[in-house]
């Protein structure tokens, strides 16, 4: 039984270590290139520690101080060594999945069911969310930490309050603490108050209507008290409670139906973010399967049925809270990380029938047809994962070769020289340079500034060059800091020598060959009616998509 226990976290570790040791990308250097220069200013853990009392960065909407300060640990303790920053989230992830284990057990425990009697649905649950395929994401992008904590507390939040003896008892304060720590993690934690509710009703189901619903209101109303607090806080940083992204109105888009949009791509989404048809093909038909035989196994049980309606609330309460924020789902496949949380409850339910039921006292395990079921649709999960992993693998290894060959470029360009190099938004599913484009060439990263010499941008920033050329960009990054540069730029005057202000190199990154190779445009290139035709031309012909 012990075996049963471990065997989906070994496979999960398994599975994820190719990723550990794998560059940081995207928004992670922008995280590490602000810890170092608060430490490097003497204010790193000022800063993180007046995270609690304000957002996270502007324009966005983001209250993530506690996430945050675990970055701040990270750089603080060993610098930029990816292993370890990588292996913060993976314990995460392993943490959560022992919350969606002991959730289960708590569950059945409700019905009179002890591990004894089975151990298969806690298994299956625990397996089903280590290996989801979506989860990918939130484990393997360090920035994926901020989806990690926030679900792993909100499931140990459930865990916790279904041990509560009352709503005000030692569990209770603890539920309610991680719920705290959850919120001070990420905005998809206000999903708490609703998965309580909903293990509330399972949990008092059994009463009379009156006696059940008083038990409820009880229950809720520290985390009707919590959420409450949130939201004030909220408004009181930001001067809106509901917001979190720049560009999402999530009340107008509710009431205008918008979010209806996310639904339609979908399909298209998901045939990126695991790119196995087969594999698609099989995980429908099996979880066709899984919930038909949800739906015999809550019909012949009362108290089985109870569970299964609260726990499908669980999961139309995260995406509830969820679409109304997003304006669409990526085509490449990223995102995967935002249904972190839809993936524990969903698992979760999955899992339910092999928990058995009760009929006359006695324990009736589920038939064998359904533990197969079970197994090959973990067993899919397993092979989606690795396929989903391989676009992190990929994207890792490739910066990490990017990010080594900068200073032998640099070293080349000398002191006169200037050159802009493109590379991709993103390799597939993972986010590749996006936001990454100064700490790629900055300390901790680099061990001493390249900005002097190389600027980073992605081929569909190139419209945005011609005016930065224009405020001399090229002259002041040579002479000044990227922390004094701002103050520097000006209108280059009509006099001056356009081979003064554009890059005298012009490269890209080849993700097909992971090289650098140059860029050559047409003649007229520096010209701003000219230059976005002639640089994707030149990018095309250098073999730079």
């Amino acid at each position: 039984m012990r075996f049963w226990r471990v065997a989906p976290f070994v496979l999960c570790v398994a599975l994820y270590w190719p990723v550990l040791g794998q560059h940081l990308l995207s928004d992670d250097m922008s995280v590490a290139y602000a810890l170092h220069q608060w430490t490097t200013q003497g204010e790193m853990w000022t800063k993180l520690l007046a995270k609690f009392a304000s957002g996270l960065d502007s324009p966005s909407f983001y209250y993530r101080p506690l996430t945050f300060l675990s970055f701040g640990l990270n750089y603080a303790s060993v610098g930029v060594v990816p292993l370890t920053w990588h292996l913060v989230n993976l314990i995460g992830h392993l943490l959560a999945g022992a919350a969606v284990f002991r959730i289960v057990v708590l569950l059945q425990a409700l019905r009179g069911i002890g591990t004894r009697d089975s151990i298969a649905g806690p298994v299956a649950a625990t397996s089903l969310f280590l290996l989801w395929g979506t989860n990918a994401e939130a484990v393997a992008w360090v920035s994926g930490r901020y989806d990690v904590f926030a679900t792993m507390l909100v499931l140990w939040a459930c865990a916790h309050y279904l041990q509560s003896a009352s709503a005000f008892n030692g569990r209770s304060v603890v539920a309610l603490a991680c719920g705290a720590l959850a919120l001070c993690s990420k905005e998809s934690a206000a999903v708490v108050p609703g998965l309580i509710g909903c293990l509330a009703w399972i949990r008092y189901g059994s009463k009379p209507f009156g006696d059940r619903w008083r038990a409820i209101i009880v229950d809720m109303l520290p985390w009707l008290a919590l959420i409450a607090a949130y939201f004030t806080l909220r408004h009181a940083i930001f001067g809106n409670a509901f917001q979190v992204y720049p560009q999402a109105k999530p009340l107008e888009r509710i009431s205008g139906g918008e979010w209806l949009t996310t639904l339609d791509a979908a399909r298209p989404w998901l045939e990126s973010a695991l790119p196995s048809p087969i594999g698609l093909k099989a995980t429908s038909a099996l979880l066709v399967l899984t919930l038909l035989a949800c739906l015999v196994w809550a019909l012949r049980e009362r108290a089985a049925a109870r569970a299964f309606v609260g726990i499908a609330g669980t999961v139309v309460v995260t995406l509830a809270l969820l679409l109304p924020h997003l304006s669409g789902l990526s085509p490449n496949g990223e995102g995967g990380r935002l249904f972190y949380t839809t993936g524990a409850m969903t698992a979760i339910l999955l899992a339910l029938p092999l928990t058995g039921r009760e009929h006359n006292g006695r324990h009736i395990r589920p038939t064998r047809l359904l533990y197969l079921a079970m197994v090959m649709l973990i067993g899919v999960q397993a092979f989606l994962l690795s396929c989903a992993l391989r676009d992190w693998r990929r994207a890792g290894s490739q910066m990490t070769q990017l990010v080594h060959a900068l200073p032998a470029l640099a070293e080349r360009l000398g002191s006169e020289r200037y050159a802009l190099l493109f590379a991709p938004d993103a390799i597939g599913a993972a986010p590749f340079i996006r936001n990454a484009n100064g700490g790629m060439v900055l300390p901790p990263v680099q061990r001493q500034p390249l900005l002097n010499r190389i600027l980073i941008f992605r081929p569909s920033d190139a419209g945005e060059i011609p005016p930065l050329i224009n405020k001399r960009l090229i002259p002041v990054l040579k002479s000044y800091s990227l922390e004094n540069s701002a103050a520097q730029l000006r209108e280059a005057d009509p006099s001056e020598d356009p081979l003064t202000l554009w890059p005298t190199d012009l490269l890209c990154w080849d993700t097909e060959k992971a090289e650098l190779k140059t860029v050559t445009l047409a003649e007229g290139w520096m010209d701003a009616a000219r230059w976005v035709p002639a640089l994707h031309e030149g990018l095309r012909r250098a073999g730079c998509r």
